[in-house]
């Protein structure tokens, strides 16, 4: 078991590291198999992610991401170690990307092994986070917004997105107009159905809860689309789970990109070049 100074310490460190968006010393923080719990709620976050992975890049990113860069503090209030489990409270502060302060309250139980943490259960006041970070949620049907609409029939109008739009897919990130458009159209061709169920706008944002269809399997998971003052594009996100499903569904793009490349990956042959 490791001691109790130990897990105290890891638990301090991780603060830190959210603290500073510190990715690489949250990567050693995290056990690969560590699963955290944001209990109830209605947010996009809320629920149990599973592995470091989704942990890191599903759960936190999104979480951190709500915040103007550098306005986070967590200040911890209480702190209770006995054998290999930490609860902490702390206070959550930091700033809005439209400028507007944010104040939770927030406990965390971290269940920590061999120096890294295995399990984090965390509560917070989910309906103040809502309200302040997440927006309200979009009252009546789901509004079929630009991505959500080329994810789900692949229609897709080049001036719905900023020339310089970025796509983070669970893969890697897409820039520019031509790309991003090509790898939306396909992926909608990959996936057998997009199902949209909730929707919270925020500032220049929507975030969508959906449900993609491959191969006779569901995934569940969220799409973040941000816009320009003219109501275009700029950043999109698409975040879905399981691993499992999700694999099968990259390997289906990755044979359809291979058939059909990025235009950025298109050049035009040379006279003379042969065919």
């Amino acid at each position: 078991m490791t001691p109790r100074t130990d897990v105290r310490a890891v638990a301090e460190r991780y603060v830190a590291a959210a603290q500073a968006a510190d990715k690489q010393a949250l990567e050693e923080l995290f056990a690969a198999d560590a699963t955290w719990t944001l209990a109830a709620g209605n947010l996009p976050i809320a629920g149990t992610w599973r592995g470091r992975e989704a942990v890191l890049n599903d759960f936190l990113a999104v979480a951190l991401s709500r915040y103007q860069p550098g306005s986070i503090e967590l200040e911890v209030t209480r702190t209770i170690a006995e054998g290999d489990q930490v609860v902490m409270q702390w206070t959550s502060r930091a700033r809005t990307h439209s400028g507007q302060p944010y104040e939770n309250e927030c406990i965390g139980v971290f269940t920590i092994r061999d120096g890294r943490i295995r399990a984090v259960r965390e509560y917070m006041d989910t309906l103040y986070a809502r309200d302040h970070a997440f927006g309200e949620p979009v009252v009546g049907d789901v509004r079929q917004t630009t991505v959500l609409s080329a994810l789900q029939d692949g229609n897709l109008a080049m001036d719905d997105l900023t020339e310089g739009v970025v796509f983070h897919s669970p893969v890697t990130d897409y820039h520019g107009r031509e790309d991003v458009a090509h790898v939306l159209s396909t992926i909608a061709i990959v996936l057998d159905t997009v199902s949209a169920h909730h929707q919270v706008a925020c500032d220049q944002g929507v975030l969508t809860n959906i449900t993609a269809w491959h191969a006779g399997s569901s995934m569940t998971g969220m799409v973040s689309e941000v816009y320009d003052d003219d109501g275009r594009v700029r950043e999109t996100t698409l975040l879905l789970r399981p691993l499992r499903v999700l694999g099968a569904a990259i390997g289906g793009m990755q044979a359809a990109l291979e058939r059909s490349p990025l235009p950025s990956r298109t050049e035009p042959m040379t006279q003379g070049e042969p065919r």
